[in-house]
């Protein structure tokens, strides 16, 4: 990530990021020891090492940094992340909701991705 363009795992991460703050709305952030994955968790003599973050997925450290990156947003953009990622449904649904048309929407969200690409990417953050 040496340019200054977007790449696709920001959005994947805003995609997650929802996923997170829903889970988290409604008190259910982890992973519960039923999950699927961790049976990949499991000890060799079968006892579960917890409720740990399956692998492939990111960790309460990596969804604090977006969260901190989207509420440093303008409030439009804040506005077009919250409706988009958390509240659901396509371009033309929020766009109604936020009372404006479609590509203004995209607009908002592609400079919002942007902000938040390079706030994840900057030097100084660690």
């Amino acid at each position: 990530m040496t340019d200054n363009k977007p790449d696709a795992r920001t959005e994947v991460l805003l995609s997650m990021w929802g996923k997170w703050v829903i889970r988290s709305m409604s008190g259910g952030l982890g992973y519960g020891n039923m999950c699927p994955m961790f049976r990949m968790l499991m000890s060799p003599s079968g006892d579960s090492y917890g409720s740990h973050v399956p692998a492939g997925t990111c960790d309460s450290n990596d969804m604090a940094a977006i969260d901190e990156a989207v509420r440093r947003l303008k409030s439009v953009y804040y506005l077009a992340v919250i409706e988009f990622y958390v509240n659901g449904g396509n371009m033309n649904s929020v766009a109604k909701r936020m009372g404006t048309k479609r590509d203004a929407v995209q607009r908002y969200l592609n400079n919002a991705i942007y902000q938040i690409y390079l706030d994840l990417n900057r030097k100084d953050r660690v």
